[in-house]
C-alpha cells in the first residue's frame, strides 16, 4: 500500500484540488491511504476539509513545526510500505500513483523517485539538479558554473533515450520511497524548517548508497505556491 502524505498550512484552495484528484484513482487498481497533517493552520477550515473528504485521514499538528516535521508525523501515522510525500499545491493523473509504484519496483538501484513536474503554463521545472555548492547558490555564480561544468551537466543529463534522469536531489513536492529506505535515514531531518530539507534528505539517502531518480514518464501539474491561500 502507499501512503500518501501531504503537510498543509492555510493552503486549502491548492489543497481541495489535490484531494479531489486523489479521489479519482480507483482503489481496486493501487491501494493507498490520503494523510494530510495541517500544521496548525488555526483558521476553522479543518473541520470541513474533514467532512468533505472522509475517506481521509487528518492529523492536526501542535504547531506549525515546519515541512520536515510534518511529514514525519504523517509517516508515523501512516500503514503503507510506500510513502509518497506530496504537495498540498499539485494535481496528479489517475494513473499516477500505479506508474511510481511501477517504475519504483523496475528500478532497485533507486530510493527516492519523482516525476516531471508541469506548471499551469506547461512549464517544466529544471530537473538538472547537482548538490548545492558555494558556485550553486547564487544567480550569477549558478550562470558561471553551468558554462565552466557544461560538459560536466551533458555528461549526467543528456541522455535523451533514458525513461530516468539522476539527479544529486529532487524536490520535496513529489517524493515516493519505501519505508525501508525513509527508517534507514531516520526520516526528514526537522533541523530544517522550510527549504533545503528535500536536498539534505536526498544527500543521506546517498550517502547510504541509494540513487535519486526523476521519470520523464510519469508528470503531475505542480501549481506552487501552496503553502498558503484560502478557499
Amino acid at each position: 500500500m502507499i501512503s500518501i502524505i501531504i503537510v498543509n498550512y492555510r493552503g486549502w484552495r491548492a489543497l481541495k484540488k489535490c484531494l479531489l484528484s486523489l479521489g479519482q484513482i480507483d482503489h481496486d487498481e493501487v491501494q493507498f491511504e490520503v494523510i494530510v497533517v495541517d500544521n496548525d493552520s488555526n483558521d476553522g477550515k479543518l473541520l470541513a476539509f474533514k467532512k468533505e473528504f472522509s475517506d481521509f485521514q487528518f492529523i492536526l499538528n501542535d504547531g506549525n513545526f515546519g515541512f520536515a516535521n510534518g511529514c514525519n508525523l504523517g509517516a508515523r501515522n501512516s500503514k503503507g510500505n510506500y510513502l509518497l510525500f506530496l504537495n498540498p499545491d499539485t494535481i496528479i493523473k489517475k494513473d499516477t500513483l500505479q506508474s511510481l509504484q511501477e517504475t519504483y519496483e523496475s528500478n532497485p538501484e533507486i530510493a527516492l523517485l519523482s516525476c516531471v513536474q508541469e506548471d499551469e503554463d506547461g512549464r517544466i521545472e529544471k530537473q538538472e539538479r547537482l548538490f548545492p555548492s558555494f558556485s550553486r547558490f547564487f544567480g550569477v555564480f549558478r550562470s558561471f558554473d553551468r558554462i565552466i561544468n557544461r560538459q560536466k551537466y551533458l555528461d549526467r543529463f543528456s541522455d535523451a533515450d533514458s525513461d530516468l534522469v539522476y539527479p544529486d536531489w529532487i524536490s520535496g513536492s513529489v517524493i515516493f520511497t519505501d519505508r525501508s529506505w525513509f527508517e534507514k535515514v531516520s526520516g526528514w531531518n526537522e533541523d530544517f524548517w522550510l527549504y533545503l530539507e528535500d536536498v539534505d534528505f536526498c544527500k543521506r539517502i546517498n550517502e547510504k548508497g541509494g540513487k535519486v531518480g526523476i521519470s520523464k514518464k510519469i508528470s503531475i501539474l505542480h501549481m506552487h505556491g501552496g503553502l498558503q491561500g484560502s478557499i
